[in-house]
C-alpha cells in the first residue's frame, strides 16, 4: 500500500479547512433556524470539500489524468457551491481561496487572473438573492482580492519550484558530461598507450621471436637449448604484451552503469529502476553520450511536464552477425499525465537525431498510460 504523503502547503490547508467548518458549522447547530438535515448536509458538504481537494492535489495513492483532474475540480467547485446554499456565512469564501491555489496547475497564470472575478460572482449572488445579505459587493470584493494574492503566491512559488528543479536537472548533466568528457581522456591515453606498446613493443618482440627460431635452426649443442629458452621467454613475453594490451584496452571501455548511476542518485520525488546487462560496456564516447543525454531529457519531461514519479530503463545488447558488431537496445518508460498522442518537441527531436546520426533509430509511443522510448545503436566490439 503506498505511503501518503501530505505536504506543508495541504497542511496548511487542511487546518484553515478545519478552523472555517468549524466556525461555520458551529454556527449553522446553534441556530435555530436550521433543522437536522440541514446541519448533516452542511456537515458532510465540508467534510467532502477536503476529500475532494486532498484527492485533487495528491497523486501518493492515485494517479490522475488531466481529463480526471479536471472533473475533479469541477466537482470541488460545485462542492463550494453547495456549501454557499447551506452555510449562512460568508467567510466560507475562504474555501474559494483554497480552490483557487489548485488553478495554476490547470491553467495559466494569465487565464487563472482572468477567471478570478469569476469565482467571486456566485458568492455575491447566493448571499445577497438566498440568504438576503446587503453589501456583499464589497464583501466579494474583499475575497477576490484574497484569490489575487493566493494565485501571486502561488504562481511565485511554481516558478521558484521550477527553477530550482531546472538548476538541479542542468547541474546532473553538467556532472553527467563532465564525467564522460574525463572518461574521455583515459580513454583516449589508455588507447595511445595501448598502441604504442602493440605497435612498438609488440612486433619488436615478434622479429626478436622469429630471428631466436631461425638461430635456434643453425646451431647446435648447448648453444642450441640456450637459444631456444631464449625462443619460448619471448614468446612468453609477446604473449604477456598481448595480455596486457587487451587489459588496457578493456579497460578504456566506458562503465555505462556508473555514468548513469551517478545522475540518479537523490532524483527529487523520482523513483528509478535501471536494468542493464551485467558488465556491460561501451568503446564509444559519443554513443555513451547519446544514451545519457536521452534519459536525462526522459528525466526532464518526467518531472517537470508529465509530473511523474517512475522511470523504468532497460539496457541490453544483441549480436548481429558474425564480425563481432552487436546493437544496443535501450528502452525507456516513464509515467505521468500524458496526452492521447505522442507530441514530438525540440527534446524528443534532439533524441531522434543523436541516434540518427549514430546510425541507430529512436521511436516513441503512449501505451497503458507510460510514455515508451526505444532507442538502439550499432557497437562494434574491436580487438
Amino acid at each position: 500500500m503506498p505511503k501518503i504523503q501530505i505536504t506543508l502547503q495541504q497542511w496548511s490547508a487542511i487546518v484553515t479547512w478545519a478552523i472555517v467548518s468549524g466556525f461555520s458549522l458551529y454556527i449553522v447547530y446553534v441556530s435555530d433556524k436550521f433543522d437536522t438535515f440541514h446541519i448533516v448536509v452542511s456537515t458532510l458538504l465540508c467534510c467532502l470539500f477536503i476529500i475532494l481537494w486532498l484527492v485533487l492535489t495528491s497523486d501518493d495513492i492515485f494517479t490522475h489524468t488531466q481529463k480526471t483532474r479536471f472533473i475533479l475540480l469541477a466537482a470541488l467547485f460545485i462542492n463550494i457551491i453547495g456549501i454557499y446554499f447551506f452555510i449562512p456565512v460568508a467567510f466560507v469564501a475562504i474555501f474559494m481561496v483554497i480552490f483557487s491555489s489548485c488553478l495554476l496547475y490547470f491553467v495559466s497564470f494569465k487565464t487563472a487572473l482572468i477567471l478570478s472575478p469569476f469565482l467571486a460572482i456566485p458568492l455575491i449572488l447566493i448571499y445577497t438573492f438566498h440568504w438576503g445579505y446587503t453589501d456583499m459587493i464589497m464583501t466579494g470584493f474583499l475575497f477576490w482580492t484574497f484569490n489575487l494574492f493566493g494565485l501571486v503566491m502561488v504562481h511565485t512559488s511554481v516558478k521558484e519550484r521550477e527553477a530550482r528543479l531546472e538548476a538541479e536537472l542542468a547541474s546532473r548533466q553538467l556532472k553527467a558530461t563532465q564525467g564522460l568528457l574525463n572518461e574521455a581522456v583515459k580513454q583516449g591515453e589508455r588507447v595511445r598507450i595501448a598502441r604504442n606498446i602493440h605497435d612498438l613493443l609488440g612486433h619488436h618482440l615478434t622479429a626478436l621471436t622469429i630471428n631466436l627460431q631461425v638461430a635456434a635452426r643453425k646451431s647446435n649443442g648447448e648453444s642450441k637449448e640456450s637459444i631456444e629458452q631464449c625462443h619460448q621467454l619471448a614468446k612468453l613475453l609477446l604473449s604477456d604484451v598481448r595480455e596486457a594490451v587487451s587489459d588496457i584496452r578493456d579497460k578504456s571501455k566506458i562503465d555505462l552503469q556508473t555514468s548513469i548511476q551517478d545522475m540518479l542518485i537523490n532524483l527529487p520525488h523520482l523513483n528509478v529502476e535501471m536494468k542493464l546487462e551485467p558488465h556491460l560496456k561501451i568503446d564509444d564516447i559519443q554513443v555513451a553520450d547519446a544514451i545519457i543525454k536521452s534519459i536525462q531529457e526522459t528525466i526532464t519531461n518526467t518531472i517537470k511536464h508529465a509530473k511523474g514519479d517512475t522511470i523504468n530503463i532497460n539496457i541490453s545488447s544483441a549480436n548481429q552477425n558474425s564480425n563481432q558488431s552487436s546493437q544496443l537496445n535501450i528502452e525507456i518508460s516513464s509515467n505521468g499525465k500524458l496526452p492521447e498522442k505522442v507530441i514530438i518537441g525540440n527534446g524528443l527531436t534532439g533524441i531522434k537525431e543523436r541516434f540518427l546520426a549514430l546510425g541507430g533509430s529512436a521511436s516513441f509511443t503512449i501505451k497503458n498510460t507510460l510514455f515508451y522510448t526505444h532507442l538502439t545503436v550499432p557497437v562494434a566490439e574491436n580487438d
